[in-house]
């Protein structure tokens, strides 16, 4: 494991990884309840359930096509917005950092030396 010199613990990378690949799993896992869960609450007669403290209601999200005309005006609006930033004249009101985490595909001998050269690292930390 990477250690990060300004964290005050260095754990907390490790600490970070765990919870995100346990949101990962949970996101998956609520994602497959969802459909029965929904079905269920919609069958009911006042289409909403309490369950530990929430209230749970069935919602639907549309997403609309629109005519060929209202698409190219989006799509100009778009190209405008583009050479408004690259010109410079865009004003940016906010911008938001955040954490990328992509799971290694190396191969296996990348993932022994990854390995190796992780615990090395540990190693000089401590």
């Amino acid at each position: 494991m990477t250690v990060l010199r300004l964290l005050d613990d260095p754990d907390d990378l490790r600490r970070y990884v765990e919870l995100k690949a346990r949101l990962r799993d949970l996101a998956a896992e609520v994602k497959a309840l969802e459909p029965s869960i929904y079905e269920a609450l919609d069958a009911e007669p006042d289409r909403a359930a309490a369950c530990g403290g929430f209230t749970l209601a069935p919602a639907v999200r549309r997403s609309y096509a629109y005519s060929d005309g209202v698409a190219e005006l989006e799509a100009l609006v778009r190209e405008m917005k583009a050479a408004e930033r690259s010109r410079g004249l865009a004003e940016c009101v906010s911008a938001t950092g955040y954490v990328v985490m992509k799971e290694d595909t190396a191969g296996a001998d990348d993932r022994a030396r990854a390995a190796a050269a992780e615990a090395r690292t540990h190693r000089r930390a401590a």
